[in-house]
């Protein structure tokens, strides 16, 4: 080998080995994406990264009966319904299974107008009251107060009751204790309500999302 070629593949060999001792000595966070040990599972730094504002998605409705937008996290999935002989609109965002994999955590957005424009409730106050005649059988209430959305106030309600086994395709027929977070408020000639129901053994898990999207939620 000539000198100058030797000089050359020397010079690259202790480039390589600076290089790999670098990478040795930054530790697994550095190329792992943050993880606790070195079974490489989901770590603290990690677990917060998934929450960041970057994994969020913004809807936004264009419809008179949901002209609204917020953000929402982009892994869970969105459907969306409109109302045959009510005139109403619902977007619903499905989130994960509960560890029992029996019941879905979710969002609902649902939007209707006041009779005078050709809905089926009058006021917020027979909205409310509807919603409360169809409880389900055996529902408590264990918070009942008002909370700012949208720049306006509404009523906030948390309930809990339990679903009875089903045998549906989405659920395991065994019984599912669940909380619902239902906040309900007119503008403008529309009822809203937005929902956040889970497993109530799991419930906290997901609530800081949902004041996310309370805090994201605009009407156009």
């Amino acid at each position: 080998m000539k000198p100058a070629r030797w000089v050359a593949a020397a010079v690259a060999a202790a480039v390589i080995v600076v290089v790999w001792m670098a990478f040795r000595a930054a530790g697994p966070e550095s190329g792992r994406g943050g993880t606790d040990d070195e079974s490489g599972r989901p770590g603290e730094v990690e677990m917060h990264r998934a929450m960041d504002e970057s994994d969020y998605v913004e809807y936004v409705g264009v419809t008179p009966e949901l002209p609204v937008s917020f953000r929402y996290p982009g892994a869970w999935r969105l459907q969306e319904e409109a109302g045959q002989v009510e005139r109403y609109r619902q977007v619903r965002v499905l989130g994960p299974r509960n560890l029992e994999d029996s019941y879905s955590a979710y969002f609902a957005v649902y939007g209707a107008p006041v009779t005078a424009r050709g809905g089926t409730h009058q006021d917020l106050e027979a909205f409310i009251s509807n919603y409360t005649a169809h409880l389900q059988q055996g529902a408590q209430v264990l918070a009942d107060t008002d909370s700012a959305v949208a720049g306006g106030r509404a009523r906030d309600l948390t309930v809990s009751f339990t679903l009875p086994p089903w045998h549906h395709r989405d659920l395991k027929p065994v019984e599912v204790p669940v909380q619902q977070r239902v906040i309900l408020f007119e503008r403008d000639r529309t009822l809203y309500q937005l929902t956040y129901s889970a497993d109530a053994r799991e419930y906290d898990r997901h609530a800081a999302v949902f004041e996310k999207l309370l805090k994201s939620f605009r009407i156009q």
